[in-house]
């Protein structure tokens, strides 16, 4: 049985909290705000939470909150 993994074409598939927050251009405190609230989204390994690239970006060029009409 084979098991086939996709990668990404290029980059990073997390960040630490401090990248997340300088790709934001915001602070840590901010990251972990977005965390809560369920704005980013991260995963743990050993005693690390690293952020999803695919939220960063997606929190990037979509934004927070509802939608101004």
């Amino acid at each position: 049985m084979s098991v086939e993994h996709t990668r990404p074409a290029q980059g990073p598939i997390l960040y630490s909290t401090a990248d997340a927050a300088k790709l934001l251009c915001c602070g840590k405190t901010k990251v972990f705000e977005l965390i809560r609230q369920g704005d980013l989204q991260t995963v743990v390994i050993g005693r690390s939470r690293l952020v999803r690239a695919d939220s960063v970006h997606r929190l990037a060029t979509e934004g927070t909150g509802p939608k101004a009409a």
